[in-house]
């Protein structure tokens, strides 16, 4: 009997415990939804992957309430508009068709884009005056291959992106060697990140003496790839890849 009266419980608390885990995941995702602040002049819609996603439907849980709703999204996949796989409760950002409400012309990942995301940049040669390019190639001609392979081993650049939109910039300690031939260009800091009408926003700063961020430059780029392990960004019509880093 009390073998018995034990076993009941360690079972009600394991159903305690689990009842708890379950209403903290429903009062974070209440407690996000609630406090997300929509950019003005952005028409993105914003929510939640349901379950029944499909490659043709989006079952969509909008974070600004209701019941959810469901998005054809056949043209979207056919046109290469669908960043990131789909699972259930992953943030997904959604530019609507403007004819249809029931299409999405795009659909982002939000979840797969946090993280971070690095890139390889390799020295350029200092440029000298009074020393052309073909002298420079004949220096470098004469360097032992141990030291040039060193001295031209590349950088890991790129930004961490948080789920409560800042950014950390990656490559920002390195800093060139006056003494060395060859440099490195300066990696942008990136503080701040939004999903805006379905490009992806960087924004270059700093944080303050007391550490709060200041803004000086915005980077509308546009997504191009994005898988699980790489990404890549068009700016300017220029196109860099990323892959993540653990």
């Amino acid at each position: 009997m009390r073998k018995f009266a034990l076993f009941t419980i360690f079972v009600v608390a394991l159903f305690m415990i689990a009842c708890n885990r379950h209403s903290s995941t429903v009062k974070d995702t209440a407690r996000y939804m609630s406090t997300f602040d929509q950019l003005a002049g952005d028409s993105t819609l914003y929510g939640l992957a349901c379950d029944g996603c499909t490659d043709s439907v989006l079952i969509f849980l909008p974070y600004s309430g209701g019941d959810p709703d469901t998005f054809n999204i056949i043209e979207a996949m056919r046109n290469h508009q669908i960043y990131g796989s789909m699972r259930v409760g992953d943030k997904i950002a959604i530019q609507r068709n403007s004819e249809d409400s029931t299409v999405a012309d795009k659909v982002i990942n939000i979840s797969r884009l946090l993280g971070t995301w690095c890139y390889l940049v390799e020295p350029k040669l200092k440029n000298i005056v009074g020393i052309t390019e073909e002298m420079k190639q004949e220096m470098l001609a004469k360097i032992p291959d141990s030291v040039k392979k060193k001295m031209m081993m590349p950088r890991e650049y790129g930004f961490m992106l948080k789920g409560d939109n800042t950014a950390r910039p990656v490559g920002t300690m390195f800093t060139n060697d006056r003494r060395s031939p060859v440099e490195f260009p300066h990696p942008k800091f990136y503080v701040e990140w939004h999903v805006f009408n379905g490009d992806l926003i960087l924004c270059q700063g700093f944080l303050d003496s007391v550490g709060h961020i200041k803004v000086t430059k915005y980077d509308t780029t546009q997504l191009v790839t994005l898988r699980r392990d790489t990404m890549v960004l068009r700016l300017n019509g220029k196109e860099q890849g990323y892959y993540r880093k653990p």
